[in-house]
C-alpha cells in the first residue's frame, strides 16, 4: 500500500497572528471612537455623494483595472483637523484592497511617498475624465 510522503512544510504558528492582533487591540483601545473622528452622519451623506460622483477605484486605475470604489480615503491624513477633514480636493474613492494594501504602505513611507501616489492617481483620473479610454482595460 503507498505510503504518503513525509511533508516539508513548516508547520503554522499562530504567535505572529496573536501579536499582531494585541498590537491592534491596544492602538484601538487608545484610539477615540470614529464618531469623535469626525465619521458621522454628515460623514456618511457626503462619502455617499462623493462615491456616487467618482464610482471607481482611483488607484486601480492607475494599473488599467477597472474596479467599484467602496471607501472614500482622506488621502493625506487629517489627524482630527476638520479644515483637512473636509477638503474634498484630498479624497480618493478606493477599492478595500488598495486601501488596506498599497495605500497603506504609502502612508507608512511617508509624505513624499504620499504626494508621488496622489500625483499618479489623479492624472489617472484626469485622464479618465478626458476620454482616456486606452488607460483602462476590462480585465476579466
Amino acid at each position: 500500500m503507498p505510503v504518503k510522503p513525509p511533508s516539508l512544510a513548516m508547520p503554522r504558528c499562530a504567535a505572529p497572528k496573536l501579536k499582531q492582533h494585541d498590537a491592534k487591540t491596544r492602538y484601538e483601545a487608545h484610539r477615540e471612537s470614529s464618531t469623535k473622528r469626525g465619521y458621522n452622519a454628515r460623514w456618511r451623506k457626503a462619502r455617499l455623494t462623493f462615491l456616487a460622483r467618482e464610482p471607481l477605484c482611483w488607484m486601480c486605475m492607475t494599473r488599467g483595472i477597472v474596479k467599484g470604489a467602496v471607501l472614500v480615503d482622506h488621502w493625506f491624513p487629517h489627524r482630527g483637523d476638520s479644515k483637512v477633514f473636509w477638503d474634498t480636493k484630498h479624497w480618493a474613492p478606493l477599492c478595500e484592497s488598495c486601501h488596506n494594501g498599497p495605500k497603506q504602505a504609502l502612508e507608512y513611507r511617508g509624505q513624499k511617498a504620499l504626494e508621488a501616489g496622489w500625483g499618479k492617481i489623479t492624472a489617472a483620473r484626469d485622464r479618465m475624465a478626458g476620454g482616456g479610454s486606452d488607460l483602462l482595460q476590462l480585465h476579466r
